[in-house]
């Protein structure tokens, strides 16, 4: 990936812009792909190229935040053609070979370079678990065509031949945040049978990271048996993208000290939006709301705004809900129209979930003790993750039952 000198996220020294800059769209003709060959000789290729074709008309991505998602209003999903054959070392074809040939081998592969291409689209990292080979227990799966037949695939069901063949996932926060947005990669097999030509496809709406619909157990041996918010997607997403920056421009690794204040800033200046779910009703409990598909972010912050320090008794405000006519069946009865509540869709801040008076705009960054203790554990997993530290002997490190941050503070 390119890198050009721009401040450093921790605000001192040089770090690298990792926003690349891609080949201009080029109309295909019949020996496009000819003069690509020749060109590709001379400078050689190191990135997938974008393209277009004219049954497969190219939509950009718009990077959205909260404050904008009213105001433009639904936009179409994107969608961008990139060829990838000289990147893959050439055009192969996988006739007479099964799928899962082309699935472990190209396929792999092309969603390993794209997966540079998404961060660039979205300006941040909504997608790392399902297209990093970093991560322990990759589940990406074929949808709609199975890779035990002959290439090309056929659809699982009706043994049709498939024009076009990929998967599609959802945000990596759907579980804890309610984010529904979505990716697909598909092999575009119909439009370019001779070439390794793949299409890239998001919805074009907000990710939604307000909500935190996950409880954690604490490690203290203080506080047993009770269970408090799990670190919050929103701050895990801004420390991830924060430290692949450094990673990537070479820069040491980022420290607690530098990281709060980073964390504090974000919270207090970025705005979110909670998730389009319907809230529970009086009578449910949080694993029947969770089971049901309904918000639980109330029952998950309940917890902080009862704590008897009083720092956090606007941790579960959210905005006021929005009733929705619905037609629901009780049973085997007819139907009936029932008034749900849903979250609003106004832009919030969130800092009141994470930091002590974090209502005051230059108030100190003091994070709930054990928040604390999951962000220190996260930075050091994203520094021995980005940064290939994990054989130093600061990540052998253990950190004390007490949580006492002296201790932490050395592992940094």
């Amino acid at each position: 990936m390119a890198c050009l000198p721009t401040p450093h996220p921790c605000g001192s020294g040089n770090e690298c812009d990792t926003r690349a800059s891609f080949a201009a769209p080029a109309e295909l003709s019949p020996d496009a792909f000819a003069a690509s060959d020749a060109a590709c000789a001379v400078s050689g290729p190191t990135r997938p190229v974008e393209v277009v074709h004219p049954s497969r008309p190219r939509v950009p991505y718009v990077p959205r935040d909260a404050s904008s998602a009213g105001v433009e209003g639904e936009l179409p999903d994107s969608t961008t053609l990139y060829d990838c054959t000289h990147v893959v070392g050439g055009f192969r074809t996988y006739k007479g070979l099964r799928s899962s040939a082309f699935w472990a081998g190209e396929f792999t592969r092309v969603v390993e370079l794209l997966a540079p291409v998404v961060r660039h689209a979205t300006q941040s990292d909504f997608f790392y678990n399902a297209l990093s080979s970093m991560p322990t227990g990759n589940k990406l799966q074929p949808r709609g065509w199975v890779t035990s037949t002959s290439y090309p695939p056929r659809h699982a069901r009706s043994d049709k031949p498939i024009g076009r063949f990929g998967f599609r996932v959802v945000c990596d926060h759907t579980d804890r945040s309610g984010c529904d947005e979505w990716l697909e990669i598909h092999r575009e097999y119909d439009l370019f049978p001779e070439a390794a030509v793949y299409s890239v496809t998001m919805s074009n709406g907000v990710h939604r990271l307000a909500c935190n619909h996950c409880l954690a157990r604490p490690n203290d041996q203080s506080a047993l048996g009770t269970e408090v918010p799990a670190l919050h997607p929103a701050i895990e997403l801004f420390m991830r993208v924060k430290v692949r920056e450094c990673a990537e421009g070479g820069h040491p690794r980022i420290t607690m000290t530098r990281m709060l204040p980073m964390i504090g800033k974000h919270l207090r200046e970025t705005s979110f939006l909670h998730c389009g779910r319907r809230l529970p009703e009086p009578d449910e409990s949080m694993s029947v709301a969770k089971k049901k598909g309904a918000c639980t972010h109330q029952f998950t912050y309940e917890a902080l705004s009862r704590m008897e320090s009083g720092y956090f008794k606007r941790s579960g405000d959210m905005p006021a809900p929005v009733l929705r006519e619905e037609n629901k069946r009780q049973g085997l009865g007819p139907r009936k129209k029932v008034m749900r509540k849903y979250n609003s869709g106004d832009p919030v801040t969130i800092h009141h979930m994470m930091l002590r008076r974090g209502d005051c705009p230059h108030g100190r960054v003091i994070c709930e003790s054990r928040q604390k203790g999951k962000i220190a554990d996260k930075l050091l997993d994203l520094n021995a993750t980005f940064m290939r530290e994990k054989d130093m002997p600061q990540v052998q490190a253990v950190r004390p039952a007490d949580c006492s941050m002296p201790a932490i503070q050395i592992l940094f």
